[in-house]
């Protein structure tokens, strides 16, 4: 639409753009995706949409298992606070819970409906002085930031993240997790990789506090950490790399890889097969083989891009017999219709918690 915002994208970080948009774009996205459907595999949304009312109901819409579309948008994680206003700025006393951020909608009594904070003067996500959008006058009364992130719970299709207090307005932390995923392009040589903890520039690490972490973690909302852990104090790392429903992206990455390549493996075959006078492809036990085969390849190839889990009786592609289908099915063979191709795939994952149970004892010497 004519009133996007016009965004561009430098690095891992989207700058030169607005956090909002203007009313009617989910219901614009969601025309072009029917338009144009199965022809596109993400959104990076604007922050406004995260608190819109409309917004979960379509994330909803695109969850199914055999969807292949998702949305990356900001979330906050919610505050609880006192604090004046005074024009455009925000004083904020104290902070019970939760932080601020850029974006953060303030409620309470007398504020302005849509109050959003727009930027820091010498707060930095608790105490300190803020501004925001509207205008107005308010003493200090107990004001409120609600979590934008709840109502996307479960939902497949949704990737939240949330922005850390000090990034700049210009900051759009999300699209590096975004570049990431679009630009995977699994091979032998460069096989999918678990999205939790991989490196992330163009944001600041979120100050967490212990029981933010656990929350954010528990609701699969995504951040900015440090390496510090790791030995690795000066770079940032993703947490936790999942969308909504827990799953580490790269399941549902590898789910919609083996999906598309089947499904084009088994109908390369049998296009081709009707265009050879050499070796024709039938509906026979011989054709059956022959497209078992063509799925079979595409299952070593998961397994060797790094996307599917590879034991003894997985993933082997099953193939019901020719003569046994159809005898259980005898109205398919004049139709052309073989529904007896099946895998079950166990999909790859990295680690995410580790227990290390350390023992120690004195040195016992001998008498």
């Amino acid at each position: 639409a004519t009133t996007s915002a016009a965004l561009s994208l430098s690095g891992a970080t989207l700058t030169g753009g607005s956090a909002t948009i203007a009313a009617g774009g989910i219901q614009d996205l969601d025309n072009f995706l029917a338009l144009n459907p199965q022809k596109y595999y993400a959104a990076l949304c604007p922050d406004s949409w995260a608190a819109d009312s409309t917004f979960p109901a379509f994330c909803a819409k695109y969850s199914g298992v055999a969807s292949s579309f998702y949305v990356f948008f900001h979330t906050s994680i919610g505050c609880v606070f006192s604090g004046q206003i005074s024009g455009t700025t925000l004083s904020v006393a104290s902070v019970t819970s939760g932080h601020l951020a850029v974006g953060s909608i303030i409620a309470g009594t007398g504020i302005t409906t849509g109050t959003q904070i727009t930027g820091f003067i010498s707060g930095t996500g608790t105490t300190g002085t803020y501004t925001v959008n509207n205008t107005q006058v308010i003493s200090t009364i107990a004001m409120s930031v609600t979590n934008t992130y709840s109502q996307y719970g479960g939902i497949k299709t949704a990737a939240t993240y949330c922005r850390a207090p000090l990034d700049p307005v210009t900051a759009f932390p999300i699209a590096g997790f975004f570049a990431d995923v679009l630009g995977s392009s699994p091979s032998a040589v460069n096989k999918l990789a678990p999205f939790a903890f991989r490196f992330i520039t163009g944001t600041q690490p979120y100050p967490l506090t212990g029981s933010d972490a656990t929350l954010l973690k528990a609701n699969y909302v995504n951040y900015t950490d440090t390496a510090a852990q790791g030995g690795l104090p000066n770079v940032n790392t993703l947490m936790w790399g999942t969308t909504m429903d827990g799953q580490d992206f790269s399941y549902w990455y590898s789910v919609d890889w083996m999906r598309v390549n089947l499904n084009q493996a088994i109908a390369n075959a049998i296009i081709n097969g009707s265009n050879t006078k050499i070796n024709p492809l039938y509906y026979s036990q011989d054709g059956i083989n022959r497209l078992q085969y063509a799925a079979q390849v595409v299952a070593n190839r998961g397994v060797n891009f790094g996307m599917l889990l590879s034991t003894s009786t997985t993933p082997i592609v099953q193939a019901i017999p020719f003569g046994v289908y159809t005898t259980a099915n005898p109205n398919d063979y004049s139709k052309g219709i073989y529904n007896g191709l099946s895998l079950n795939a166990v999909i790859s994952a990295g680690f995410k918690s580790i227990n290390f149970a350390l023992q120690v004892s004195q040195f016992v010497t001998g008498a």
